[in-house]
C-alpha cells in the first residue's frame, strides 16, 4: 500500500482527514434532505474511496490508473492529469449530496 507510511504519520494524515470533512458533509446532506440510505452510503464510501486515492497520489507522487503508472519527477504532465481527473471527481462527490434529485 503506498499510502501506508503517510498515514502512520499524523502530520501527513491530517490532509487525508481535511479531504473527509467535504464528502461528510456531502452524505449528511442526503440524511437531511431525506434521501434514502443508500445514497447516503454511496456517497460515502465513494466518496472516502475518491479522497482516499487523491490523498495517496499527492503524498506519494505516484498515480495509477489504467492508462499506467505515473511518477510525477519522471512524468509530470501524465501525473498531473490523473490527478486533475481524481480532483475533478472528488469535488463532484462534494456536491453530489447537495445537488442530487429525487
Amino acid at each position: 500500500m503506498v499510502a501506508r507510511p503517510y498515514l502512520l504519520n499524523w502530520r501527513s494524515a491530517r490532509w487525508l482527514v481535511l479531504l473527509l470533512i467535504p464528502i461528510a458533509a456531502s452524505a449528511a446532506a442526503t440524511v437531511v434532505r431525506g434521501f434514502a440510505a443508500i445514497a447516503t452510503i454511496g456517497i460515502a464510501v465513494i466518496g472516502i474511496a475518491v479522497a482516499f486515492c487523491l490523498f495517496a497520489a499527492v503524498a506519494s507522487g505516484i498515480e495509477s490508473s489504467n492508462w499506467g503508472t505515473f511518477l510525477r519527477r519522471r512524468e509530470p504532465i501524465r501525473y498531473w492529469i490523473g490527478v486533475l481527473i481524481l480532483a475533478a471527481w472528488y469535488l463532484g462527490m462534494c456536491v453530489a449530496g447537495w445537488v442530487l434529485r429525487t
